[in-house]
Order: structure tokens, then sequence, then C-alpha cells
């Protein structure tokens, strides 16, 4: 079973700020990145609420959840079903390096079955 390759916060800064993403989508990823801890992890409860993530990007609530919405389809974060969510306004949320800029630096992104793990 292979493991996933451990967190870079430089490197995934990197990959946020070379992507397609616009000036918003960065604010916001490189404001998860100052909050996120070592594993690149934002837990439930943590310092994300909407609104925080809003004053400290310097952008509207939409914003940010759009922007969330794009971390995600993109690759750059990973939260879990909106349906296990315990609160509406905190979740968890992980940080991860998007396949396209794993394989660019010759690594194998993870399966989808070691995702979760």
């Amino acid at each position: 079973m292979r493991t996933r390759p451990m967190f870079d916060r430089h490197r995934w800064e990197q990959s946020v700020l070379q992507s397609g993403l616009s000036l918003a989508e960065r604010s916001v990823a490189l404001v998860l990145a100052h909050h996120a801890g070592l594993a690149g992890h934002l837990p439930t409860g943590g310092h994300h609420r909407l609104g925080r993530l809003a004053f400290e990007a310097r952008v509207p609530k939409d914003t940010v959840r759009r922007a969330l919405s794009r971390l995600q389809e993109q690759g750059f974060i990973e939260r879990p079903d909106i349906h296990t969510w315990t609160s509406r306004h905190i979740w968890p949320i992980t940080l991860t390096q998007p396949p396209a800029a794993a394989a660019a630096e010759g690594e194998e992104p993870p399966h989808t079955s070691e995702a979760a793990s």
C-alpha cells in the first residue's frame, strides 16, 4: 500500500501561484495555507470560518464559497461530502497537491482508494 507523500507547504503554495486560479481563489488558498497545520489539515472547528476567510482574503463570502469549490475541483483541497458536515460554517479541509502538479514533478498522485487514508 502506497502512502501519501508528506505535505510540503512551500510546494503547495508554489502550485497555487503557478496555477490558472483567479486572484481571489489564490488569496483564499493562501489564507488556508496560513491556517493549516504541518500536515496541511484544517480541522473541524478551526480558524477557517467563512467570515474569517472572507475578511482575511479581502473578498465577499460568496467569493470564498466559489473559491473553495474551485480549489476542490482543481485538487488543491479535499473536504468531506457536504451531507456529512456537522456545522455549516466550519468544516475540515485538507490541502492536497493537485494531480497535475504532482505529475509534473514526476510523482504519481494518490489513487482514489488511497485519498481517504
